[in-house]
């Protein structure tokens, strides 16, 4: 696999402007105004998740919460343009925007003309969501205090947010205002439409989603030989193999698609589709399919939250806090090497190097034949 050169250097660049400007200028906010209480009436809810699509996936439960708690409310979503696909997916909203917090000034004029009631940042360390959330004029805000972040000084409502549980206990909590909630149902639930037909039959083939993205991208990624032998184990039981991924990962998924059809022949079909589906259409397939492979990022969490069996391959990502959530999951790590540092997606120690190289193929065809022989029950919803 050719290594791409770091990609990272703006994602830091923007991350320490974000603490230098954001942090004192939330703890001045926080300094002059003084906290509300919740209002009587709230006709206006938007919900603020500008990045990262596992964690927008994973809003599902906090959409029907609030449809429950506040019946009457119109829900908007802000979204930004990398998770903007989520929004088809996840229980209908009223409305929904999407927003570039990039640019604070457009995005802070668009969240003010909206006239929130309650506006609920889901961001867990970026400054500016929360600084954005602060001036959106809205009666009542409701965001995370994530630890070191300096985040949190101008919300109405502060939640702790925690690094020893998964995120969906976050997000659960972050909803604690509107009492208790004792089944948390984040499932996605959804029919395929009548026009869909999955390249190769369904149930008969397993899905590979073999790329990652944001960053250390290629150290969540497991080693392309790795694939192959896994792909040689599939064919063997005489099922098809399909690779998803995105525009940007369908030159890497062609370099693999050649070299599993160069060990399994025309035995079994084997197809990517990276690049050409749309985030509904992945979703449809991955419901098609037997079971899912994926690096852990935000296929993973569709495919966990759909029920489809899934087994995710974690490398930097801590699976205690970012491991599929699902009826029908299992999370491997390596053997050996440091794995599991990742906790906001960018701590990571001085020196990385590697580990996914350190989980054997044995391993994986080992929990993905605990699927292959048997049919699953595709209605399975996820509780706690």
């Amino acid at each position: 696999m050719t290594m791409e050169k770091p990609r990272n250097r703006g994602l830091r660049f923007h991350r320490v402007v974000d603490h230098l400007i954001g942090s004192p200028a939330l703890w001045m906010l926080g300094m002059l105004r003084r906290r509300r209480s919740i209002p009587t009436k709230i006709r206006r809810v938007v919900l603020l998740q500008s990045a990262a699509l596992g964690d927008t996936l994973l809003m599902g439960q906090g959409i029907r919460r609030l449809r429950e708690a506040l019946p009457d409310a119109h829900i908007i979503m802000a979204v930004g343009p990398d998770n903007r696909g989520c929004v088809e997916l996840l229980p209908k909203v009223d409305e929904f925007i999407v927003v570039n917090v990039l640019s604070p000034l457009s995005t802070l004029k668009a969240l003010r003309a909206l006239k929130p009631d309650l506006l609920i940042d889901y961001g867990t360390w970026p400054r500016i969501n929360a600084l954005l959330t602060a001036l959106a004029g809205a009666r009542l805000t409701v965001g995370f205090k994530t630890p070191g972040q300096n985040r949190h000084f101008a919300f109405d409502i502060t939640v702790d947010h925690s690094s020893q549980v998964h995120e969906v206990e976050n997000q659960r909590a972050l909803l604690g205002f509107l009492g208790p909630a004792p089944e948390w149902d984040v499932s996605l639930q959804f029919p395929p439409p009548p026009s869909f037909v999955p390249p190769i039959p369904a149930n008969r083939f397993v899905v590979f989603h073999a790329w990652a993205s944001a960053t250390l991208k290629r150290h969540k990624e497991w080693p392309m030989e790795n694939w192959v032998e896994l792909g040689q184990f599939v064919a063997d039981q005489s099922l098809g193999i399909i690779l998803t991924g995105g525009p940007g990962d369908s030159a890497d998924a062609t370099q693999l698609l050649e070299l599993i059809r160069a060990q399994v022949g025309d035995r079994v079909p084997v197809i990517s589709v990276a690049g050409s589906y749309t985030l509904a259409q992945t979703a449809y397939l991955l419901q098609a399919s037997r079971a899912v492979v994926s690096v852990n990022t935000g296929i993973m969490h569709l495919a966990a939250l759909l029920g489809v069996p899934t087994i995710a391959l974690n490398g930097p990502t801590n699976p205690s806090r970012w491991g599929p959530y699902g009826p029908s999951t299992i999370s491997l790590v390596p053997d050996k090497g440091t794995f599991g540092f990742m906790h906001l997606g960018f701590e990571h120690p001085p020196v990385v190097k590697p580990c996914l190289q350190y989980l054997p193929p044995s391993r994986v065809a080992s929990a993905l034949s605990k699927w292959l022989g048997n049919q699953y029950d595709q209605s399975v919803s996820v509780r706690l």
